[in-house]
Formats: structure tokens, C-alpha cells, sequence
């Protein structure tokens, strides 16, 4: 599944270090957080 770049660009702009996207309550903990909910949904 490709995802847009304009996605990737929204998610990603207002991650200023790596922590914040790598972080224990960075973007990817809670994109994947946030995909795990959808798919118990």
C-alpha cells in the first residue's frame, strides 16, 4: 500500500527532534497505536 507524500508531510511537521518520531510517545508509537485501534475496530 503506497501512502501519500502530502500525508506523510502533514504527520510529520511538527516533529522537531528525532524523539519526537521516535519517541516513546513519538509519531510512529502513535500512528501505530492509532492503526491498531482502527483494525480492532
Amino acid at each position: 500500500m503506497a501512502i501519500r507524500k502530502e500525508l506523510l508531510d502533514e504527520l510529520i511537521k511538527d516533529c522537531k527532534s528525532p524523539e519526537d518520531l521516535l519517541g516513546k510517545h513519538g509519531l510512529i508509537s502513535d500512528v501505530t497505536d492509532a492503526v491498531r485501534d482502527q483494525v480492532k475496530a
